[in-house]
């Protein structure tokens, strides 16, 4: 396969994307990649740009098992989690398989009127705190103190 078959980019880039991409394929030699694995260059909002590889083995078998086209078989790849946590969510709401949604507390501070706690902007929906505690694992997300189940009274402390 042509290594230009195995590169994809999640939006048509602009004239300056265009300008960091060539200059991350020379820096960084992607070609070298092509051969064993798919390249998926992330444009974000802003600045920045992202250049992640993915397995041929993991890509192929994701192609396989839901009858997709490569690049959309490495765009479920990289968006994995949050179609995971979307299809949760749904599941929480609809009372399907005793999901639970949990919220991160990041912070808590000592008010006159009592504990003031600061919380994460998204919610976590999984079957236990630990379930929960590895998706923020796999989210890259470990500045919190504990989280906090949303329909009980269920905390962890995971800083100990």
């Amino acid at each position: 396969m042509k290594p230009s078959k195995k590169i994809f980019v999640n939006r048509e880039p602009n004239d300056e994307d265009l300008e960091v991409i060539k200059e991350l394929i020379k820096t960084h030699d992607i070609k070298q990649y092509v051969p064993d694995s798919y390249v998926y260059i992330q444009i974000n909002e802003g600045e920045t740009v992202e250049v992640l590889r993915f397995p041929d083995g993991a890509v192929h078998k994701t192609m396989k098992e839901y009858q997709l086209q490569a690049k959309q078989a490495v765009q479920m790849i990289y968006h994995q989690l949050e179609i995971e946590q979307s299809i949760k969510e749904l599941q929480y709401w609809s009372n399907i398989n005793e999901y639970k949604k949990y919220i991160p507390v990041i912070a808590e501070a000592k008010m006159k009127s009592g504990m003031e706690k600061v919380y994460a902007d998204f919610a976590i929906y999984a079957k236990d705190q630990v379930e929960a505690g590895i998706t923020l694992s796999d989210m890259d997300f470990e500045e919190y103190l504990y989280l906090e189940d949303v329909d009980g009274e269920e905390e962890t402390d995971y800083t100990k």
